[in-house]
């Protein structure tokens, strides 16, 4: 099933064919091709459940979170609040003022992330657009890299 922008019950849905061709073997009485074949299936798939936490914990993603927003609300405190709040790991940020003369000029900020999971990004970006100073915010998302 699709769910976001990834795919979900992926190896559920392989599994359930792999034990009917497994079934349709048993009884046609190839059981030595059944024995091996189940011993490959369940190895592969414990081997996977080890290995999953290993792959999630190694595949992040850098992200980028552009937000404009007017000076002088005090944005940036509960911004970073929002960003902790993530399952994220803030690299660091970069703040940029128009108008610096002008208490109510407009900032941009980047924001640069780790992350697991871009879902968990989104659900920031759309926190943070509910507030009402903020002109806008982007979500950039360059590609995966090791941790």
């Amino acid at each position: 099933m699709r769910q976001g922008p990834g795919v979900r019950g992926l190896t559920t849905a392989a599994t359930v064919w792999l034990a009917a061709a497994i079934g349709v073997a048993c009884g046609a009485g190839a059981y030595p091709a059944v024995a091996i074949s189940t011993i490959v299936v369940l190895l592969v798939l414990v081997g996977m459940r080890l290995v999953k936490p290993l792959v999630a914990r190694w595949s992040v993603v850098q992200t980028v979170i552009q937000l404009d927003y007017r000076r002088g609300h005090g944005t940036l405190g509960p911004v970073l609040q929002t960003i902790n709040g993530l399952q994220t790991r803030l690299e660091h940020f970069e703040i940029e003022d128009e108008g610096e003369s002008e208490a109510d000029g407009l900032r941009h900020v980047s924001l640069y992330l780790n992350v697991h999971s871009l879902g968990d990004v989104y659900v920031g970006a759309d926190q943070l657009r509910c507030r009402p100073e903020v002109a806008s915010v982007r979500v950039l998302t360059p590609g995966p890299r090791a941790a």
